[in-house]
């Protein structure tokens, strides 16, 4: 089928007009991230676009090369996948400014033939990105705030650097999207985003695919020879500074020493794994009981054969995995970081300490194991509230605010 000449009622005797009987070019939404490596930003933003309805909008995802997730985006029906090979994690100007340009030429042509929604998580692809997108054209830009790096573990210096530039690309965007109100209440104050531009969506989990399933869980106890009666605490996270795996592992070795009998797994992997490995053998007995099982998708199973959850972040945003432990009915004990509190009330659903604090960690962890009836309390209220946080009401919102931006940026 191609264009057919119909009369228009309007011209005169004679005339006509082209009528294209082509469909309307669906709004293109772009979510731009630095590296798909498997950490809640990205699996977040695998979801959204997993979720997104197809036949309103066209959906494409931009990223680094490389990582543990690039199979999963790949395996997205409809999602178009584009590599970006000059966007690393490393800074250096030389190197950013490539992939600056190769930004900018891979969205152009794109904002020359659609209504591009860009979406950017994390720190170098929200930059990067809030910058490329402008000269590219795009009709709206959203950044999405997993959590401020700059709070903890990095230098005065990288922190002075990050801080400015992310104040010189704040007015770049149309609006802020964060995961925790404790990162909205954050950029306000420290002028990264305004707050009659912002909004908070949580970060989203499929909660029924994370309860608890009691046959799975004790499958995954035998498979790794932990006897059913024992205690076993567990994390899941990236082995890299923010996530201080170091004090998870002397919390588990300040555990051991006071319960014998305890086990603990560690799903993840990264960047302190040698150090990782090394406080492991400082705490006797520990190695024969600590299970590094790097990373896994059967999440659901490891959760539902743990008895406590464990998270000792420097800085999150809205960790996911909380959520995911709570829908198993899982008392947590976290840090007292950022959006960790908004995930676990302490009290309700678990215990929260001070960050960098293995001690304080490692005594909570034993006050829920011996104190029956308040793990039992929490267990329960773990499971309840979890409605904000179901993917099946977070990717509405998404829609809902691609329409309005594209509705405000529309011609009038």
């Amino acid at each position: 089928m191609g264009t057919k000449r119909r009369m228009n009622p309007r011209c005169r005797s004679g005339e006509s007009f082209e009528m294209s009987d082509k469909p309307p070019i669906k709004p293109l939404i772009v979510h731009l991230i630095t590296r798909l490596e498997n950490g809640g930003a990205q699996r977040h933003a695998l979801y959204i676009l997993n979720g997104l309805p197809r036949e309103r909008f066209r959906i494409m995802l931009a990223y680094g090369p490389g990582g543990y997730l690039d199979e999963a985006a790949h395996s997205i029906p409809g999602l178009e996948c584009r590599a970006i090979a000059g966007l690393q994690r490393q800074l250096g100007p030389l190197g950013d400014l490539a992939a600056l340009r190769e930004l900018v030429l891979f969205l152009r042509p794109l904002c020359q033939t659609h209504s591009v929604v860009l979406q950017t998580h994390s720190s170098k692809a929200g930059i990067l990105g809030r910058i490329a997108g402008r000269i590219a054209g795009a009709k709206a830009i959203i950044h999405t705030v997993h959590g401020f790096g700059f709070r903890a573990g990095s230098t005065s210096v990288s922190r002075s650097l990050l801080l400015a530039a992310e104040r010189s690309v704040s007015p770049l965007m149309d609006h802020a999207l964060c995961v925790s109100y404790a990162d909205l209440d954050e950029g306000a104050k420290r002028g990264l985003l305004r707050r009659d531009q912002a909004s908070v969506i949580r970060a989203g989990i499929d909660v029924k695919a994370h309860q608890k399933d009691e046959e799975a869980g004790s499958a995954f106890r035998r498979r790794l020879n932990i006897p059913a009666g024992a205690s076993l605490l567990g994390t899941v996270a990236c082995l890299k500074p923010q996530k201080a795996p170091l004090d998870f592992i002397i919390a588990c070795g300040r555990v051991l020493s006071e319960q014998p009998d305890a086990h603990f797994v560690l799903v993840g992997d990264g960047e302190l794994k040698d150090e990782v490995d090394a406080e492991i053998r400082r705490w006797p007995g520990l190695a024969e009981r600590m299970h590094l099982l790097g990373w896994s998708d059967e999440i659901p199973a490891i959760l539902s054969a743990l008895d406590l959850f464990v998270l000792t972040s420097l800085w999150e945003g809205l960790p996911r995995a909380l959520l995911e432990a709570r829908a198993a009915g899982l008392p947590c004990v976290v840090t007292d970081t950022c959006g960790n509190p908004e995930a676990i009330q302490h009290g309700l659903h678990g215990l929260v300490v001070p960050m960098s604090r293995p001690d304080k960690v490692a005594d909570a962890c034993l006050r829920l194991l011996a104190d029956r009836d308040l793990y039992g309390r929490m267990s329960s209220a773990a499971k309840e509230g979890l409605d904000a946080f179901d993917i099946r009401h977070i990717v509405p919102q998404h829609v809902a605010l691609y329409e309005r931006l594209l509705e405000d940026t529309a011609p009038k």
